[in-house]
């Protein structure tokens, strides 16, 4: 067998696919707007998140609405088959497909005067 092989820790893997979950979103707005397609809802980002009520919330960068949640998030709540699902989508579609231009529509900035949070 290979050394690095045997050196390479399985945990590490799955830490960094758990980290990434921060990254992967799903707008619900977008979800009930394409017939429940999950490919046409799921986003990865890395853009800031905004500050909506103290809350920080990822905008969604294609219809600009702040209904959304991460995988890491789904994963917290309990949702596992949620996000079993949806990793299961992602793996089925290529990566560019949900790397969508990371400026916002407008029409999200203006709800409830949010202000952008990590830049």
């Amino acid at each position: 067998m290979d050394a690095s092989f045997q050196t390479q820790n399985p945990m590490s893997i799955l830490s960094r696919l758990r980290l990434d979950r921060e990254n992967w979103f799903i707008c619900y707005d977008c979800l009930g707007e394409n017939d429940h397609d999950e490919a046409k809802a799921i986003f990865h980002t890395k853009a800031a998140k905004i500050l909506v009520l103290g809350r920080p919330i990822q905008q969604c960068p294609r219809c600009g609405k702040n209904n959304t949640k991460s995988f890491a998030e789904l994963k917290a709540e309990g949702r596992d088959s949620t996000v079993w699902g949806l990793e299961r989508a992602v793996k089925k579609h290529p990566r560019q497909q949900f790397e969508v231009n990371d400026s916002p529509k407008s029409p999200g900035l203006s709800q409830d005067n949010p202000t952008r949070v990590g830049s």
